[in-house]
């Protein structure tokens, strides 16, 4: 409804009102003395102010919620596009989500504190503004949880190459992370990070394990006890939090790329939070020797025999086992960093144990990446998913220059722990990609 409509209604409304009493006005005019006619045209004049005041405050409601429809409009396109401009980061998207939810509670009280006598014309007000609100939730239902993987990746984005992989030392470069969390992070009170989303603050099992894996690697970079104190902190909360099937699970439901793959309704479990768990709770029983810790590593392995369907995350493409990271119920979805980081957890264990679980585990993962990482290559970047193998002619999701990079650093960890280097023409050629190097086809084809 526009502004206009509004006014409009809102004068004919006042001079019915006006208009209803004029038969017996006419009736009674004679008893009213002079003074009395004066006070009635002075209160007329007020009520005519205050009516002006209200419609101008409307009309100012409006232009306020068609620019907050704008805004909302841009919110789905920078979302849109965010993967694709290396520019912006997702932390500023929060920020407009913020300065969004303010205008929200702003507006609410405005209206709400209007003067006007028909409450079905703030009731209107109302409606228009919910909607508004609706469309917002519904962005970000289905972009809130965009780049969860890259919690800790390097700072600033960057990738390394890594030569050699050791399962009881600092885990990759978590060691030198420099800028703490994401400032939409924060710590209960018993030091385990908890992320704000737009519905409230949540346990994210996989940012706990980042969180531990950072600073257990401090821990064994430094030797300061803080961060040993800080590790355990979350080696207890893991060990509290686990599941009887092995599993840290995730507390809300989750449309993986914008829904297309079906909703993983609450309470679900991913490969790379298992993985992550393995990697962080091996090290801290190598450090501390507490059995409770590696018991919690083993248990974590149940879930990795487990298809999705029956509450797991394992699933095949093309005969090949593939260990979900999110596992979306109507097709899969292949994200490709967090099956590495699983691989890395699994052999985490075995390296620690000699499970032959874990092992076997590990080198089925590691059989379906051979047979599968071409399918990523898309011959100027990698590819984040496989999710437009699932839906038809829909186009890739072309891995960002982050991610792209995390894609290299998780291959040459691979790389460095098996026999024959087995990614090395695929880490080589991606490398080049980074320097905006396209794989050039023998045929000429791209030429």
């Amino acid at each position: 409804m526009s502004g206009q409509k509004i006014s409009l209604i809102l004068v004919m409304i006042f001079l019915m009102s006006a208009l209803s009493g004029c038969t017996d006005n006419q009736e009674n005019v004679s008893t009213y003395s002079e003074d009395d006619l004066n006070l009635i045209a002075d209160e007329n004049i007020i009520l005519e102010n205050e009516l002006n005041v209200t419609l101008d405050n409307v009309s100012k409601l409006e232009l306020e919620i068609i620019s907050l429809e704008n805004e909302i409009d841009e919110l789905q396109v920078y979302y849109d596009g965010i993967f694709y401009n290396n520019n912006k980061t997702i932390n500023s998207s929060f920020t407009i989500v913020d300065n969004l939810n303010v205008q929200f509670e702003f507006l609410q009280h405005t209206i709400n504190n209007l003067t006007i006598e028909h409450q079905q014309e703030k009731d209107s007000l109302l409606v228009q503004l919910n909607i508004l609100r609706f469309e917002l939730d519904l962005i970000l239902s289905l972009y809130e949880m965009t780049g969860q993987s890259a919690y800790f990746s390097q700072n600033p984005p960057s990738f390394i190459e890594y030569n050699e992989y050791n399962h009881s030392e600092p885990y990759m470069d978590h060691s030198n992370w420099r800028g703490g969390l994401w400032d939409r992070v924060t710590f209960d009170e018993n030091g385990i990070p908890k992320v704000q989303y737009y519905f409230g603050l949540e346990y994210v099992p996989t940012t706990a394990f980042h969180w531990g894996l950072v600073s257990v690697s401090k821990y064994l970079t430094t030797g300061d006890l803080d961060f040993l104190d800080n590790a355990l902190n979350v080696s207890s909360w893991a060990v509290e939090n686990q599941s009887t099937n092995g599993g840290w699970l995730w507390p809300f439901s989750y449309g993986f790329s914008g829904g297309v793959l079906g909703v993983m309704d609450e309470n679900w479990y991913g490969a790379m939070t298992q993985g992550l768990g393995m990697s962080f709770l091996t090290r801290m029983y190598n450090i501390t020797g507490n059995q409770t810790y590696l018991d919690a590593a083993e248990n974590a392995t149940k879930l990795f025999n487990v298809s999705v369907e029956n509450g797991g995350f394992l699933r095949y493409y093309g005969g090949n086992p593939w260990y979900e990271e999110y596992p979306t119920p109507d097709a899969g979805s292949f994200v490709l960093n967090g099956y590495i980081y699983s691989l890395i957890g699994l052999y985490d264990l075995y390296a620690t144990t000699g499970s032959n679980v874990s092992k076997k585990l590990y080198d089925d993962g590691v059989d379906s990446l051979i047979n599968m990482i071409s399918i990523f290559d898309l011959g100027c970047s990698s590819s984040y998913d496989l999710v437009h193998h699932s839906i038809l002619s829909s186009p890739p999701n072309i891995a960002n220059y982050m991610y792209h990079g995390l894609h290299i650093s998780l291959l040459s960890i691979i790389n460095s722990i098996e026999p024959g280097d087995p990614f090395k023409s695929v880490q080589e050629r991606w490398s080049g990609y980074s320097d905006g190097v396209c794989f050039n086809s023998p045929n000429r084809a791209n030429q």
